[in-house]
């Protein structure tokens, strides 16, 4: 016995080792993954990548990592490289709808739209509605619709997103905006301006949602209310007085007449500028860059800057403005609203609130966007917030602006010394950035993750229960043939040979059947040349229910679970005795049992795979069944089976299984 114990426990080894063994690059897989994610944190993204790229040349056939990494690029803005990556990842795991929602976000922001909106279907073909994220992907969808001016699918999926988020308490603002704005496209005026009142409650200076309202009253022949909207973008935007007060008041809401203008007043602008270069004095080519300066100027103030378009000519109109104010000799003078931020701003930088100052600097720019000023202290002020992406961009405008200032060359130092710091620091904020970029997937990294098992394997463990009953049928059955056997000496061991399958129709959950033949109950005994024996065996099946603690997010050790099996033992046992014929024991009686009970087991286990099919388990199990009643007959020529003397039942016998077994099971999974 002592062998065979050693022979189990070395052979348990050798299964532990190959198991740590194989999981070893996962482990390591997982520990790049996790440093990666903790980079994101920090905003040190480009170390992120690199980590990833390591996870990646580690396990190149691991689909996680590529998703992570081009979640990672998308924030960067590598637009190619996010969708090389994703593409790659739904490649290798083409099931998991998740990834499509991630390239269909790299679509959209490529502007791909048809492609977005495609990816974005195939990641809501099967919606599981109690997701408490699914609602983000109706809203990114509806977001792609409003973009391809399908307006009214976008509202289709806004209103899902919407009934989505409340029910699970998440963020609804910004869909009310978004559906509101395609209410408004569709002229469902007093639907939108209910949204956008429930989304400026939250938002209440937002200029971009009063405009929508606004041009909804306008349009709805609420002429009134209309004017109480536009003088309220006019408090908060002072610059909008200039062209839109009194009797124009309401053509702040006409944005196709105010683009319109914008657009010819950069033509023509963009022709008295030519007209300089070939202006016969200095003192004409002077007026006419005044004049270029003027229109641009006005140009500003009448582009909405609400679409892409919009910002497109924005940065148009900044591109002139680069051109032309350096070359004026005498500068434009700023307006007493300008003025008036300026102050605010200077009084908040000595009182040391800088985001405040902030604010007001950009309110400066926002009416005047070539002021050199406000782009060098602006940029300071994102120095102590330690915003050096955003400083760098201001001092280059200064630098613009500004190309002779007698601050430039240390303007141009400051700008060095920023860019060695911003490898260290991420200022990117993305719009519905609510949590890390990524997090470990326990679906994947859970060693044990398969949807189907099937397992064969082992048992080997002891019996808690002595079998008092049998004593009483060995005795009967043995008579007085063996005064000084008594079959209580015996602790019988218990042994068997399983077969399971399971499956596993949620992460945490495995429903499967089992069968097991299981021996060891009964005992034997020598006298002179004749054996006596009783043995029993028993088969066990039933079905199984298992519940998975995924612990560490499912990464770098094995499942464990707890598991209840339910079934039926049915016995077979039998007396015999056998005198020596030469080498081989010769059967000349034999009393056959046959009997069934209910059986039940309880047990702790941990498994995972072993490569991409394998599948190895143990666990430690108690076991119970207790069988009170047997069948029996009695052959006594046993070269005929048939022929059987008598036959009965035994009552009250209580034969046990009760015992504690260690179950090794190896198979394959999928």
């Amino acid at each position: 016995m002592n062998k065979s114990i050693l022979g189990i426990v070395c052979g348990l080894v050798i299964l532990l080792t190959s198991f740590s063994g194989t999981t070893f690059a996962q482990n390591a897989y997982t520990k790049l993954c996790l440093a990666a994610i903790n980079y994101e944190k920090e905003g040190k993204l480009d170390e992120a990548v690199n980590k990833y790229s390591e996870a990646i040349n580690l396990k190149p056939d691991e689909w996680t990592g590529y998703n992570y990494r081009a979640k990672v690029n998308l924030q960067r803005g590598m637009l190619d490289n996010a969708i090389t990556d994703i593409s790659k990842a739904i490649s290798l795991s083409p099931q998991t709808l998740s990834m499509y929602a991630v390239r269909a976000n790299c679509y959209e922001a490529k502007g791909l739209y048809d492609k977005a909106i495609v990816d974005y279907g195939v990641a809501l073909s099967k919606v599981n509605f109690n997701d408490k994220e699914i609602y983000l992907t109706y809203y990114q969808r509806g977001r792609a619709y409003f973009s391809n001016k399908q307006y009214q699918e976008s509202v289709n999926d806004f209103s899902q997103a919407l009934a989505l988020a409340q029910k699970f308490k998440k963020p609804t603002t910004e869909i009310f905006n978004l559906r509101a704005q395609s209410y408004l496209e569709l002229k469902r005026y007093s639907e939108a301006i209910a949204d956008f009142d429930t989304y400026l409650s939250s938002n209440p200076d937002d200029i971009k949602a009063l405009l929508g309202q606004g041009s909804a009253f306008a349009k709805n022949g609420e002429a009134e209310q209309a004017k109480v909207i536009a003088r309220k973008i006019i408090q908060l935007d002072p610059s909008k007085e200039l062209c839109f007060s009194g009797s124009y008041m309401l053509d702040i809401y006409n944005l196709d007449l105010r683009r319109e203008k914008s657009k010819q007043l950069v033509q023509n602008a963009q022709i008295l500028i030519s007209e300089r270069s070939s202006s016969p004095s200095r003192a004409l080519a002077n007026i006419k860059l005044t004049d270029a300066f003027k229109k641009l100027d006005t140009a500003w103030l009448y582009s909405p800057g609400l679409t892409k378009e919009d910002w497109n000519l924005k940065d148009t109109i900044m591109e002139k403005f680069f051109t032309v104010y350096p070359l004026m000799k005498a500068k434009p003078e700023i307006s007493e609203q300008v003025r008036r931020y300026v102050v605010q701003a200077q009084s908040a930088t000595q009182a040391k609130k800088y985001d405040d100052a902030i604010k007001l600097w950009s309110a400066t720019l926002n009416i005047s966007p070539y002021f050199p000023i406000a782009y060098y202290n602006r940029a300071l002020l994102y120095e102590m917030k330690g915003l050096y992406r955003s400083g760098i961009s201001d001092l280059e405008k200064y630098l613009r602006l500004m190309p002779e200032a007698s601050d430039a060359r240390s303007s141009r130092d400051k700008i060095y010394e920023w860019e060695a710091k911003v490898k260290d620091v991420n200022e990117s904020v993305q719009v519905y950035q609510y949590e890390a970029i990524n997090h470990i997937q326990s679906a994947s990294y859970s060693p044990g993750n398969f949807t189907v098992a099937i397992a064969a394997g082992g048992s080997f463990g002891f019996q808690i229960a002595k079998n008092p009953g049998l004593e009483k049928l060995w005795s009967t059955c043995v008579g007085n043939a063996t005064p000084d056997y008594k079959y209580t000496d015996k602790m019988p061991f218990l042994y068997s040979g399983d077969l399971e399958i399971v499956v596993k129709p949620v992460k945490r959950i495995g429903i499967g059947a089992f069968g097991k033949l299981t021996g060891g109950i009964g005992a034997r005994t020598k006298v002179s040349d004749v054996k006596y024996m009783l043995n029993m065996g028993s088969a066990q099946y039933g079905g199984l229910l298992r519940y998975y603690l995924i612990l560490n997010n499912g990464a770098e050790k094995p499942d464990l679970y707890i598991q209840y099996a339910y079934g039926q033992s049915k016995l077979n046992g039998y007396y015999g005795v056998a005198t020596m014929d030469g080498l081989i024991y010769n059967y000349s009686y034999t009393k056959d049992f046959k009997g069934s009970a209910p059986y039940n087991s309880f047990g702790v286990g941990m498994g995972g795979k072993l490569s991409k099919h394998g599948y190895l388990t143990m666990s430690l199990d108690y076991l119970s069944s207790k069988i009170k009643d047997f069948t029996w007959e009695v052959t006594t020529n046993t070269s005929n089976k048939s022929d059987v003397g008598n036959k009965g039942t035994s009552s009250n016998v209580n034969a046990n299984y009760n015992g504690v077994i260690l179950k090794l099971m190896f198979g394959f999974c999928f």
